[in-house]
Parts: C-alpha cells; structure tokens; sequence
C-alpha cells in the first residue's frame, strides 16, 4: 500500500543506501532526491508502512536519517 504522505519509501530508501556508501553524497544523488515529489521530511511518522513491510525495516527511522543526509 502507499504512503499515506506521498513518499516514494523504496527510492528514498535507495538513494540514502547508495549515498551512504560514499564518503560524501554525490552530486547526482542528491540531485535525484531534491527531484522527489515528496521525501523524508514528508514523513508524518504513521508507522503504517512499518506494519506493511516484509523485511522488518524501521521506515521513519530510515526516513529521519535520510531527511538529515540530503539536509547538510
């Protein structure tokens, strides 16, 4: 099911893993993500998603540490 807020969860979780691996995020990423319709500081914190996962990931967590990421 979708976010109630809009967020694209698997592409803002892919950009901050793939940022992540980097020793700064790169240009093209961050690029991508201030594309987003919505992203990580979209997130009203339902948990609605955290129900509906089927591998167990802490999405607003996941969505509080990319919203800091993409801020710098």
């Amino acid at each position: 099911a979708p976010c109630p807020a809009g967020i694209d969860i698997a592409m803002v979780n892919k950009l901050y893993d793939l940022s992540v691996m980097q020793d700064t995020v790169p240009a093209s990423l961050r690029a991508h993500y201030g594309q987003l319709g919505k992203n990580a500081s979209d997130c009203i914190g339902c948990r609605g998603c955290e129900k509906r996962c089927p591998f167990g990931v802490q999405v607003v967590s996941k969505m509080r540490q990319a919203d800091r990421l993409f801020a710098e």
